[in-house]
């Protein structure tokens, strides 16, 4: 027999060999997966990423008032109900620019309440009246309304110890939030609001 001739059959032999035992490996791998072992320990901090845009702006521009008391309450009759005003006047920042793009809030700290913040508007129940406070605006000027809506023929001037609060939100700060059921404690904390 040649020598190369074995040299090729020992060859193929051992290629053979090594086939059938790669194919018995790969054939007993298979089977359902086993259970996920423990989680390995944290890797090392990251670098440091690179500062972020600037975020949009803050309440700096918001304004507020410090508590008024409603004083003296004028009546006047309008559409045959009477009903009682009185006005906060020269708040300089309420503008036309606020009045179409912004947000004025108002909150109402009620002595027949327990002196309890209220965001206007709000239905006051006190004996056997029932008053509705609300508020409207023009430029420079904030007018807090009661309205009686049940009680005596002749209705009763509100106390004139209430005390009210405005709350200006520019037309920038205004469109991201729905202010209608803002609480005080909210409006003190989001605009940082002293008492």
């Amino acid at each position: 027999m040649n020598k190369y001739y074995k040299i090729r059959k020992i060859q193929n032999a051992w290629s053979l060999s090594l086939l059938a035992i790669v194919m018995i490996c790969l054939g007993s791998c298979s089977g359902t997966e086993g259970p996920a072992g423990p989680v390995g320990p944290a890797g090392p901090q990251g670098p440091v990423g690179t500062a972020g845009p600037q975020g949009p702006a803050g309440s700096a521009n918001v304004l507020y008032s410090n508590w008024t008391k409603a004083g003296t309450w004028i009546k006047t009759n309008q559409f045959g109900t009477d009903r009682f005003y009185f006005d906060i006047t020269n708040v300089n920042r309420l503008t036309q620019a606020v009045l179409d793009q912004g947000v004025v809030l108002m909150y109402a700290k009620l002595e027949t309440e327990n002196n309890q913040v209220r965001q206007l508007p709000i239905r006051v129940y006190a004996l056997f009246t029932e008053d509705i406070i609300d508020f409207t605006l023009t430029v420079n000027r904030i007018r807090v309304w009661s309205v009686p809506v049940r009680g005596p023929q002749t209705p009763i001037q509100p106390s004139p110890n209430h005390e009210f609060r405005y709350v200006i939100i520019p037309g920038g700060q205004a469109g991201r939030i729905s202010y209608e059921k803002l609480t005080y404690a909210e409006a003190k904390d989001m605009f940082q609001i002293p008492d």
